[in-house]
């Protein structure tokens, strides 16, 4: 978590992902795992087809831009990818590190 969020850090978790994914899925996986928010995709994952699971992966989108930030100095745009906010926003070699902020 972010340090003006004033939640404890548990522990930190680490995610391997390609250069351009976008921010917006780093998000969604930050909601469902580090949030516990994986019991929605449960309940809604019952039947149906690929229609369903689209608007499914819709769903947990919108829901995840609503409830939680990613920042690094600043909120970050979730259509950015994650090369652009290495460049541009992060500036330094090694792993980028991202810290989430839950809007309330």
């Amino acid at each position: 978590p972010h340090s003006t969020s004033g939640a404890k850090t548990l522990k930190k978790d680490r995610l391997s992902a390609s250069d351009m994914l976008q921010v917006r899925k780093v998000m969604e996986h930050v909601y469902e795992k580090v949030l516990g928010a994986d019991n929605i995709s449960q309940n809604t994952a019952s039947s149906g087809g690929e229609k369903q699971e689209q608007e499914k992966e819709e769903d947990i989108s919108s829901l995840a831009e609503e409830k939680i930030e990613l920042c690094q100095d600043q909120v970050l745009d979730p259509n950015m990818d994650l090369r652009t906010v290495k460049h541009f926003i992060w500036k330094s070699g090694g792993d980028l590190t991202l810290h989430y902020r839950q809007i309330k």
